[in-house]
């Protein structure tokens, strides 16, 4: 073979370069037809329509790719003309969640086909059917007080694996489990035998509702609890520096303004080992769900008004990021995004230009959401605890509060609301 030239014909693992050549040779593609990668994500793709009503997008994932346009049947087969292309029919699945459609044009996303596979392979680790639950996990559980023996190597392995497949699942959209999921997760590298019947509870909570969908529904959000306060400031003489940034790369904005409702909270010195506080952030776009958080904050608050301050500081951090995505796709945002929380005394200090800064621990979150009101990049509503949604990221509930927060974020099924 010395002095010939091989031609590799197939890789069996694939070669080093190989995605990136493939990503470079798609890229020039869409470039042809038309399309620019967005500023916020370089792998959502869009295209001004010709008509000027708005623009066409294609989101690339490796070597699948979702097309969302008015018209997608014309790109389709442009793309057909370069590659083999093994399902260009609407879309049925993808990324292991279930899209379906109805005339009036409401789509769901639904995972029960992920659920159903992953259950099978969950019952056959444990070797026994997993019982119903109606709750994701028990009425004020705290796993990290569990003091039971140590998982074996076996089954230190099954819990991981159920644990990276109930993850997926809250990236698909099952938010319900957000909490759960984020609690568990913590003990994957050391998890006790009560920490794996906690796994196999969140199993039987996904086994019992496994139809449940979210909806892409753009309106505007019908939310409307009991007492919701809007606390209105005027900071004429202070952050006067401020603005927000606007990218001058971004494309123009067509069409309607949608609106965005941001739910934040926090439950103080959740852990009660660590004395560390969580976060719970639930961001909503028109009527949809699109971004939802549980997460321990970084350093112990010593008191309510911190760990509050962290969580509202957490949603404005994702009230910017939002309306960066959105500038991003052609979308307008003029107006400022609601943030709903329930501690009137953060939210006075927040929103008041004579709040004053009470704990010196808290001055950057402090600083940092004022300067977001006072440019208009967010406003805050004060709302009872029972209508926070940002309420079940944070702990385990009660079944009818957490029953409550569900039904109200959540379809029955693809078809149900």
């Amino acid at each position: 073979m010395e002095g010939r030239i091989a031609i590799v014909r197939k890789g069996l693992y694939g070669l080093k370069t190989s995605g990136n050549r493939w990503h470079a040779h798609f890229a020039n593609t869409l470039h042809s037809m038309g399309f620019t990668p967005t500023r916020f994500d370089p792998d959502v793709w869009l295209r001004k329509r010709d008509d000027a009503t708005g623009y066409d997008y294609i989101s690339t994932y490796v070597d699948d790719f979702l097309i969302t346009a008015k018209d997608p049947w014309p790109f389709m087969r442009q793309l057909q003309e370069v590659y083999k292309i093994k399902d260009p029919d609407a879309p049925s699945t993808y990324l292991g969640a279930l899209y379906t459609g109805d005339p009036s044009g409401v789509w769901t996303i639904n995972c029960k086909n992920y659920i159903k596979a992953a259950l099978i392979q969950v019952t056959s680790m444990i070797g026994e059917d997993i019982r119903d639950s109606v709750t994701p996990c028990a009425t004020g559980d705290h796993p990290e007080e569990d003091d039971s023996p140590l998982l074996n190597n076996k089954r230190h392995r099954e819990y991981q694996s159920m644990a990276g497949m109930a993850q997926w699942l809250t990236t698909l959209g099952r938010l319900d489990i957000c909490y759960a999921v984020s609690s568990l997760s913590r003990f994957c590298s050391s998890p006790r035998e009560g920490h794996y019947k906690r796994m196999v509870r969140l199993w039987g909570y996904l086994k019992k509702y496994p139809d449940k969908s979210i909806a892409i529904d753009a309106r505007d959000p019908i939310y409307a609890p009991d007492h919701a306060d809007e606390l209105k400031p005027d900071f004429a003489d202070q952050y006067s520096y401020a603005s927000e940034g606007i990218d001058d790369m971004f494309p123009e904005a067509i069409g309607k303004e949608l609106a965005v409702t941001i739910f934040f909270d926090s439950d103080h010195a959740h852990d009660k080992v660590t004395g560390r506080s969580i976060s719970g952030v639930l961001t909503m776009v028109g009527r949809t769900p699109v971004i939802w958080k549980s997460k321990r904050q970084g350093a112990v608050q010593t008191s309510t008004y911190g760990a509050e301050f962290s969580a509202m500081r957490l949603a404005t951090e994702e009230a910017h990021t939002i309306r960066y995505m959105l500038r991003s796709l052609g979308i307008k945002v003029n107006n400022p995004c609601r943030l709903y929380g329930d501690n009137l005394g953060v939210i006075q200090n927040a929103t008041m230009p004579e709040g004053a800064l009470k704990k010196k621990h808290v001055a950057l979150s402090y600083h940092f959401v004022r300067e977001a009101v006072a440019i208009n990049v967010i406003s805050a509503f004060k709302v009872l605890s029972k209508d926070n949604f940002a309420d079940m990221m944070t702990k385990s509930l009660e079944r009818n509060s957490f029953m409550f927060h569900t039904c109200g974020l959540l379809w029955a099924s693809s078809t149900n609301p």
